[in-house]
């Protein structure tokens, strides 16, 4: 199903055939407008990495002997740093923690884009702010006990 504005078109096969054909019959036009869909033939991935809270995995269709040396080396890397076993410590946050968004902007900002995704304005949106907070301690550890709470 291709469709421009309020015109939809039930099709079969290729929906770029589609667009072609509507766009040839003015007065519309088909420039930027595709369902969900048609993502995927922008957003192909042959090779992924799969993070969860238990750990890694990747995907790879073609890996030569020195890619796969290189990931066997980080894993060791990764692995002898101790990640898992134990949270950093907790405590209070620091007063000289900052933002570059207040909560209710953000908050704001979220229901706004979820507005867009149901209105068909897009289907794939990224609102995310930056919070500065003072550490010391091992970032790759800070960031395993986040993804811990949040994977």
């Amino acid at each position: 199903m291709v469709g421009i504005g309020s015109v939809v078109l039930d099709c079969e096969g290729d929906p770029y055939d589609a667009l072609r054909a509507m766009a040839a019959d003015p007065p519309f036009s088909p420039a930027g407008y595709l369902r969900y869909e048609g993502g995927g033939r922008f957003l192909s991935c042959r090779d992924a990495v799969s993070i969860d809270r238990n750990g890694i995995t990747l995907f790879s269709r073609d890996m030569d002997e020195e890619a796969k040396n290189r990931i066997q080396m980080m894993a060791e890397a990764l692995l002898s740093r101790d990640l898992f076993s134990s949270p950093p410590p907790s405590g209070d946050l620091p007063s000289d923690s900052s933002t570059t968004m207040e909560r209710h902007l953000f908050t704001d900002g979220v229901r706004q884009l979820k507005s867009h995704i149901v209105d068909g304005d897009c289907y794939q949106a990224v609102l995310s702010r930056k919070i500065q907070l003072p550490f010391t301690g091992d970032p790759l550890r800070i960031y395993s006990a986040l993804r811990s709470q949040n994977p």
